[in-house]
């Protein structure tokens, strides 16, 4: 009877901590793909999500999946996102990059469990672009019906034909090319204009000069306000915007702590096999 029992106790251990990796084992892989990496300024070009390597996951397979897209908006834009294959249910935030989406059950009764597209993203080259621009994808996460899987930020970057290496500084500091003496009255080059006389010309030339530049400053400073005005004004429009169409941060689905339930199991087994044992014992000694 003991060794019976002894079994029974090895193979419940065994099956807790088999299911156990297995939960905690699941795994896949993310890549992006592109068929060429080199475009023409007004160029549009696609970038696919594919989704590879599942391992270990729940024996329906992965059922959902979140993330961030972040590219280089000065030199690209999006011009579309798209759920390929028995993806749906797409939710993008253009605003900050999040998406999520659904896999829907394929005619196996499954969800996903081998390599696919998930996602098409089309973006455009902007004429202003420099000669390259990278793309990101972040925080991605999959989900099946046990456990959520995190993995690392992909990347990949693309080739502008005749974008600049810095765009906007090729004279990043004009002011400090040589300039000309602009005080050469200082050296009394002008004959026949005595000091007295000197003296009168910069003063009015001074005066007239700090009169231009504070009426200058006065303008400068009323565009200034204005600018900030202005930039205030949509900063308060962007922040409106962007809380109406936020996505929100939210887990994946999430079927339960399996973990948990089987070692309730387990100890529920062992309690019983404990109580029969000792019933079992204790009828025998009452035959005696």
């Amino acid at each position: 009877m003991k060794k019976i029992v002894s079994l029974i106790l090895i193979l419940l251990i065994v099956m807790c901590l088999t299911i156990t990796n297995n939960v905690y084992a699941a795994s896949c892989k993310v890549d992006l793909s592109l068929s060429k990496t080199e475009f023409n300024k007004g160029d549009q070009f696609t970038v696919s999500v594919k989704l590879s390597d599942i391992k270990d996951v729940a024996e329906f397979g992965i059922i959902s999946t979140s993330g961030t897209i972040n590219y280089d908006s000065n030199n690209l834009s999006i011009v579309e996102v798209k759920a390929a294959g028995d993806w749906s249910g797409l939710i993008f935030n253009k605003d900050n990059g999040k998406y999520t989406m659904e896999r829907n059950m394929g005619s196996d009764g499954k969800f996903a469990t081998g390599n696919e597209t998930i996602l098409n993203i089309t973006f455009k080259v902007k004429d202003s672009s420099s000669a390259s621009a990278d793309i990101t994808l972040k925080d991605v996460q999959f989900s099946d019906s046990d456990v959520d899987i995190d993995l690392q930020a992909v990347s990949t970057t693309i080739k502008v034909t005749g974008g600049s290496s810095n765009p906007g500084t090729d004279n990043p500091n004009p002011d400090d090319t040589q300039k000309p003496d602009t005080n050469p009255g200082n050296d009394n080059q002008n004959p026949g204009v005595t000091p007295d006389d000197n003296q009168d010309v910069n003063s009015g030339t001074n005066n007239n000069g700090n009169q231009n530049s504070n009426s200058g400053n006065t303008t400068t400073n009323n565009n200034q306000n204005k600018n900030t005005t202005s930039q205030i004004t949509n900063l308060n429009s962007y922040q409106s915007n962007t809380a109406n169409t936020k996505v929100k941060d939210s887990k994946l689905p999430y079927a339960g702590e399996t973990t948990a339930i089987l070692l309730i199991i387990t100890g529920v087994v062992v309690i019983s096999l404990v109580f029969y044992i000792k019933i079992k014992i204790i009828d025998r000694n009452s035959k005696k």
